[in-house]
């Protein structure tokens, strides 16, 4: 039988972190969680949309749980590391879920190229700060964009810099990252886990800034696309379901992009330990990160 959120247990007295959870899968997948009983931190760049989603997950008749916002800018790490301070002192679930996809060239405050300083070096940076008190499991979110990405160090900075490249990049970071995640708390003896997930093909504001004839061609697409709710199921899956650490989570249908969440596939390059621990290296090792 096909997995849908009717399989997720009762979640009260358990606390979720959801980066970006103001719209899109995040915010399905904290509505989801408080109707299952969770307190659920909705973290996000902007804090007045995230309050304005809180408030309406709380409001939900069918809501249980409780919605709160606080403010955390990834692409800053200043902010990631105010956001830290301030953060539950136990969190049940840590989901990495915020994203930005093919935005104009810009670097972050500690100039890093924006995709990858918002996808990867933020998300890995709230992850070091928030483990000591994660007690179950830290979900990162990828894309099946990750299947044509490519590590290359020498564009972290936004050297030649290509919108799509940076993407794709940024999100076999995220993979990358979850699946090293894995193996470094599986040496630290520690009964958390890493899971990665990915949405498939969703109709959310994520790609809001791709070039307009872009847009134009993705309306070919449509058919193909799920909605933001069935896109939050994968999510779902990875963070509440007894799934194994470093297992990758995705929509079973055609190429992945619809349909009910499955193990998704994992591309040979993702499994590179020895790129996983260049990434790892940059944004964990590296206490400026």
């Amino acid at each position: 039988m096909a997995w849908s959120p009717d399989a997720i247990p009762d979640q009260s007295d358990r606390t979720f972190v959801v980066t970006g959870a103001n719209s899109g899968i995040g915010y399905h997948a904290a509505k989801v969680l408080a109707e299952r009983g969770a307190d659920v931190v909705l973290a996000c760049r902007r804090l007045d949309a995230a309050q304005e989603a809180a408030q309406r997950i709380n409001q939900a008749p069918d809501a249980r749980g409780t919605a709160t916002a606080a403010h955390l800018d990834l692409e800053d790490l200043d902010s990631v590391r105010a956001f830290a301070d301030a953060a539950p002192e136990r969190i049940d679930v840590l989901v990495n879920n915020a994203g930005i996809m093919m935005v104009p060239r810009r670097l972050s405050p500690q100039g890093y190229e924006a995709q990858w300083a918002v996808n990867v070096v933020g998300h890995a940076a709230l992850t070091r700060l928030l483990l000591p008190r994660v007690q179950d499991r830290v979900v990162t979110i990828s894309s099946i964009a990750h299947r044509s990405g490519r590590i290359d160090p020498a564009t972290w900075h936004g050297e030649r810099y290509n919108p799509w490249e940076a993407y794709a990049q940024s999100k076999l970071g995220d993979l990358m990252f979850a699946l090293r995640l894995q193996r470094h708390l599986e040496e630290a003896g520690s009964p958390v886990r890493s899971v990665a997930a990915h949405p498939g093909g969703s109709l959310t504001r994520l790609a809001k800034d791709i070039p307009t004839t872009m847009k134009v061609a993705m309306v070919l697409y449509l058919p193909l696309l799920q909605s933001a709710y069935k896109g939050c199921w994968p999510t779902l899956r990875a963070a509440t379901d007894d799934v194994p650490g470093g297992s990758y989570w995705g929509p079973k249908g055609h190429k992945e992009w619809r349909g009910p969440p499955a193990e998704a596939q994992i591309m040979p390059h993702a499994r590179d330990e020895e790129v996983q621990d260049v990434v790892w290296k940059a944004v964990w090792e590296n206490e400026g990160a």
